[in-house]
């Protein structure tokens, strides 16, 4: 089961068991995007501050924690997994992970997170970034 799977199965199980109030059970669109974009506007929030904002949405504390955690979940999943399983920075090209970064940035302006994918297509194919850029001049044409 992916993220969004286990987010819709989590908001569809809070809400019938009434804890979780939303007008349609929306998933991703609902319960975990709020939970989500508390996190975005709230950088490391406190307990107690989490807590009364689950409250005012209508939430169960608790159950706003097992978003919570899913989602922690799923991205230490995501760091931890992939093609690059086991690889550090050092152990590929440096200027190939360079490009890699930066062309990883249309998609986060999160780093860490573009290394990590620049990290996976290194290790699939140690010119990626060189390709992928042959490949783009080519269409542009």
């Amino acid at each position: 089961m992916n993220l969004l799977e286990s987010l819709r199965k989590l908001a569809e199980s809070s809400s019938s068991r009434g804890k979780v109030k939303t007008s349609e059970n929306a998933g991703i669109e609902g319960v975990p995007l709020k939970v989500l974009r508390f996190f975005h506007e709230n950088p490391n929030p406190s307990d107690d501050k989490f807590h009364s904002w689950a409250e005012k949405q209508g939430m169960e504390p608790d159950d706003a924690e097992e978003i919570a955690y899913r989602f922690v979940t799923e991205f230490s999943n995501f760091v931890f997994g992939g093609k690059s399983k086991g690889k550090i920075p050092g152990d590929l090209d440096e200027g190939q992970l360079l490009k890699g970064i930066e062309v990883e940035l249309e998609h986060t302006p999160n780093r860490a997170v573009c290394a990590k994918i620049a990290l996976d297509h290194l290790t699939e194919f140690s010119n990626y970034y060189d390709a992928l850029a042959k490949m783009e001049a080519s269409l542009k044409g």
